[in-house]
């Protein structure tokens, strides 16, 4: 969307899920569960991560991070901005399951304002 790219890893159950994710993408923006962003990531993931935005509660976390994540992407100039969705831990956030997760992510970003095209 206006040059920037949505991922959307919620299965990204563990840690080291998030991590095989986001070595993926060089200028990331991610959005993480609080407990997983505040681990120490490798050094060659952590070297991709421009922004991290928490995503912890179902009432509002997720749209306040993904709004976030639209406003850091915009303002990067080094490159293709990536936001990636790759909470890193199974349960909470008040989702049901991952699908749930995915579901609502991909729903905020579709009202994003802006151009969208579907990879």
């Amino acid at each position: 969307m206006d040059g920037t790219l949505w991922v959307n890893d919620a299965a990204a159950a563990t840690p080291a899920a998030a991590a095989r994710t986001l070595i993926c993408y060089d200028a990331v923006h991610w959005i993480a569960a609080a407990a997983v962003a505040k681990m120490e990531m490798p050094e060659a993931v952590a070297g991709r991560v421009r922004t991290i935005h928490i995503a912890e509660d179902r009432d509002g976390g997720l749209a306040t991070a993904v709004a976030a994540a639209q406003e850091t992407a915009r303002a990067d100039k080094g490159g293709e901005a990536v936001v990636v969705l790759s909470p890193g831990r199974v349960g909470g956030g008040g989702f049901a399951d991952p699908d749930a997760l995915g579901d609502a992510f991909h729903d905020l970003v579709e009202k994003l304002p802006g151009t969208h095209e579907e990879a």
